[in-house]
């Protein structure tokens, strides 16, 4: 069986090999524009670790003759109700709770 569902992840690495942050990509279905699905880092990771693999895979995506990029409903992903929460945090996630008829956005998998 052919698996069709393998999709491009771009990750940063540390020197042992360990990922400390990714990136998967998915169809984007707009000429010209690159999509992204998951994003996702190690708390231990180093701050700015994200900024490094967004500016990475933006310039990849450039070389590649994109111009614009998406990042889908990726950063939503995050807000959840949850007790260590900030106060930011537990306003979006109440925010999108509110307006869920437009978004209908759900995560669909345990997030710890």
């Amino acid at each position: 069986m052919k698996n069709t569902c393998v999709r491009p992840v771009l990750s940063a690495e540390d020197g042992q090999g360990k990922v400390l942050a990714f990136v998967n990509l998915i169809p984007s279905y707009r000429r010209g524009e690159s999509t992204i699905d998951l994003m996702r880092r190690r708390t231990e990771a180093p701050n700015g670790i994200m900024d490094y693999v967004f500016v990475k895979l933006f310039l990849l995506k450039k070389g590649q003759g994109l111009e614009r990029f998406n990042l889908g409903m990726a950063p939503m992903a995050g807000f959840q109700e949850q007790e260590e929460a900030s106060p930011e945090e537990r306003a979006i996630h109440a925010f999108f709770q509110q307006l869920n008829f437009l978004f209908s956005f759900k995560v669909c998998w345990p997030t710890r």
